[in-house]
């Protein structure tokens, strides 16, 4: 038998399937080559030709073979596609890390293989883009029965077995309200003559917590030790009671300090008189903050 040596420039070509969107990806492989003799004379005719896929450039088991017992060569010029007599299982073959393509023409020895690239995983990936035309009974629900989170509440993760390990909810909005004094009681506006205190106090909430500005104003008489000053509305209420350091005064008369509390009822009264020079009028509140939760 008279031996050959062929040479091989083989180009794997990805078919252009245009068109719309709606075209299928074929189940083949096509593989387009040129083979000459030794002497660089194009092989001409029909040839056993066997085309081999490797899962390593220097494996010696094939993870698929496919035999041409008559491909037509023309001029040194061959078309085969891989796959019309053993069909490729395209799943199975992305699960390689590499792909080597080798080819054996009649008794010579297979030529050095050659690295392929994308194509089969281009394939696969045409049939996972099928889940989508998949009706939605056809796919078995994750998240479902006890596998799932509460109502107002969002997955963030999966325990090893593929369960809801975490829910969680999601951040409350951060409400900032307008400053107002409305829903304050134990005074009359805008004084008492009778010693009330006015209402000039007003109050703002920003997420949990409230804000103070302004004074109570204590008419004809002076602040007192115990005397009530007025009570919060619902809703801006301190979560724990609130002591603090207030100023005392009233025109341009020194100024006197009170020691002022707000309950968590809301009630804000004088709890002590720290300095107290003579009868002084205002009881300020700005700067004062305080947290609504417990």
């Amino acid at each position: 038998m008279r031996q050959r040596a062929i040479a091989c420039a083989v180009a794997l070509a990805v078919s252009a399937f245009a068109g719309n969107a709606s075209a299928t990806v074929s189940d083949y492989l096509p593989v387009g080559g040129v083979l000459a003799d030794l002497d660089g004379t194009p092989l001409d005719g029909p040839y056993s030709v066997v085309f081999s896929l490797y899962d390593d450039v220097m494996a010696t088991t094939p993870i698929w073979t496919e035999t041409y017992d008559a491909l037509d060569i023309d001029d040194g010029l061959f078309t085969a596609y891989l796959g019309t007599e053993t069909p490729l299982v395209f799943g199975d073959l992305i699960l390689a890390d590499e792909l080597w393509l080798g080819v054996k023409v009649g008794a010579d020895s297979e030529m050095d293989r050659i690295a392929i690239g994308s194509v089969p995983f281009a394939v696969e990936a045409y049939q996972c883009r099928q889940v989508g035309s998949l009706e939605e009974g056809d796919i078995q629900p994750i998240l479902s029965g006890a596998n799932q989170c509460a109502d107002g509440t969002f997955l963030q993760g999966w325990d090893a077995d593929g369960g809801v390990s975490v829910c969680d909810a999601p951040e409350p909005e951060i409400v900032i309200t307008d400053w107002a004094s409305d829903g304050f009681t134990g005074w009359t506006a805008p004084y008492s003559p009778t010693g009330g205190f006015a209402s000039f106090i007003e109050y703002r909430k920003m997420g949990d917590m409230v804000f103070l500005r302004g004074a109570g104003n204590a008419g004809s008489t002076h602040v007192l030790a115990g005397q009530t000053i007025a009570t919060l509305p619902v809703g801006f209420r301190p979560g724990k009671g609130l002591g603090f350091l207030s100023l005392v005064r009233c025109c341009s008369d020194p100024a006197g300090a009170a020691y002022v509390y707000i309950s968590t009822s809301g009630v804000i009264y004088v709890n002590d008189l720290v300095v107290n020079p003579g009868a002084r009028q205002f009881v300020y509140f700005d700067g004062v903050s305080f947290s609504t939760l417990p």
